[in-house]
């Protein structure tokens, strides 16, 4: 007669122990009967302190040795002797990374407790992508919240060739379907949407500027996808970019390789005021040359936002308390742009993560006309990149429909910034290895 046995690791704070105990967990097991799941695997404790104020994506770093990740895998959160199967979702990247949704708590609890087991089916995505050819769309519950534009994107007729760019997204919509974003507006024919160029650089005794594309000195294009991703908990994409110095000779030469990797959150149930996305930058020499980012007042990240906005119906607001009045050059955790959408209101939060480099980040801000807003870690010094090293920028953006206050913003960042750890017990048969 066997009987079952656990290991305990603590992950997400570098704390690991190892212990066993009897499995308990009597009303989860009877659960899983109903279900027709298979036997537990994992028993996963997550600390919610401070509490859940808002539905935020969530992580543990599983033993890649004690989960069969070939198996459909489900969740089951223990809420007293009840229990509620929801869906969770392996990372592409991350070997042994498994995400899921925490929602907001509604009691003072500050854990919760789940169950991990293989189940007898994955149910219908509620993340997916829509690919027509020239872009591709990254829908939740049925809705687009971004398109990534990995086709070449000719500027309006008349304008220069050199404005054609690839690698950009346009549009970004609230969750009631508003667009925020804009591309080619007539003052700087070269914003597109959201996109990362960098502005004043040197390489090899040469100036190549991969912002303003007129001036026909650089470029950024779209190379290849390395993943696409469907499913319960996440919809994205992972592609590579390159930046193509168009002043090298006898021919133009890539300087930089970036990786953007977008992930779409179904974080909230249809219908929610709110949507999240994760955007991180991986960029890393192209060659044996390093590339020298000179300080400089915009470059790196950038936004264009709707062109019905000015300053008579927008506003910025930073993490500081500052404005499209006094918000340019400020360094900041977050910044929210918002302005009149409709009949109503709405807009997008900035999140910039603690480990990007020159963080808190300086950000550019229009304080006048339209709305551009862009995080510039160049602002108050150079940046040197150089060859066989990475360099990661990671971000998160909240988009939503009426308001969104100062309080919620900061709640969201540390959200973000300090994710929270989580006690892994995993459950195994005697005689076999821990």
């Amino acid at each position: 007669m066997t009987d079952d046995r656990v290991t305990t690791t603590r992950t997400r704070g570098r704390v690991y122990a190892c212990f066993v105990l009897p499995l308990m967990l009597t009303a989860a097991c009877a659960d899983q009967r109903r279900s027709r799941t298979a036997a537990p695997l994992a028993h996963i404790t997550l600390d919610v302190s401070p509490a859940a104020a808002a539905s935020q994506p969530v992580c543990c770093d599983l033993d890649t040795g004690r989960i069969d990740w070939t198996l459909p895998l489900r969740l089951l959160e223990l809420r007293g002797g009840d229990t509620l199967a929801i869906p969770c979702q392996p990372d592409p990247v991350r070997p042994g990374r498994l995400w899921w949704n925490l929602s907001p708590g509604n009691d003072s609890a500050r854990t919760r407790a789940y169950l991990l087991v293989s189940a007898d089916r994955v149910p219908p995505p509620a993340g997916r992508l829509k690919d027509d050819g020239r872009g591709l769309d990254v829908l939740v519950h049925g809705r687009s919240v971004l398109r990534y534009n990995y086709a070449p994107v000719p500027p309006p007729e008349g304008a220069d060739s050199l404005f054609t760019r690839s690698g950009f997204i346009h549009p970004v919509r609230t969750p009631g379907d508003q667009v925020l974003t804009a591309i080619h507006p007539s003052d700087h024919i070269h914003h597109l949407g959201i996109w990362t160029p960098w502005t004043k650089t040197a390489y090899a005794g040469r100036h190549p500027d991969f912002w303003n594309l007129g001036d026909g000195t650089g470029t950024v294009r779209f190379e290849r996808f390395l993943s696409r991703a469907s499913g319960g908990v996440f919809s994205g994409f992972r592609a590579v970019q390159l930046f193509v110095d168009l002043t090298a000779r006898p021919e133009e030469t890539p300087v930089l390789e970036e990786v953007w990797d977008i992930r779409c959150w179904v974080s909230a149930p249809p219908g929610d005021s709110r949507l999240i996305w994760d955007f991180t930058i991986t960029q890393s020499c192209a060659g044996g040359t390093p590339l020298l980012l000179e300080e400089y007042r915009y470059g790196g990240f950038g936004f264009r936002g709707r062109r019905d906005w000015n300053e008579t119906n927008s506003d910025y607001l930073t993490s500081d308390g500052k404005t499209r009045k006094d918000g340019n050059g400020a360094r900041v955790r977050w910044c929210r742009v918002m302005g009149t959408l409709g009949g109503g209101t709405g807009g997008i939060l900035f999140l910039s993560h603690p480990g990007n480099h020159a963080h808190p980040e300086p950000v550019r801000i229009w304080p006048q006309g339209e709305v551009f807003f862009g995080f510039c870690p160049v602002v108050y010094g150079e940046w040197l990149l150089e060859p066989g090293h990475t360099y990661v920028r990671r971000y998160r953006a909240v988009t939503f429909d009426g308001d969104l206050d100062r309080d919620t913003a900061e709640t969201l960042w540390r959200q973000f910034s300090e994710p929270p750890q989580s006690t892994i017990i995993y459950y195994k048969k005697t005689g076999t290895t821990p």
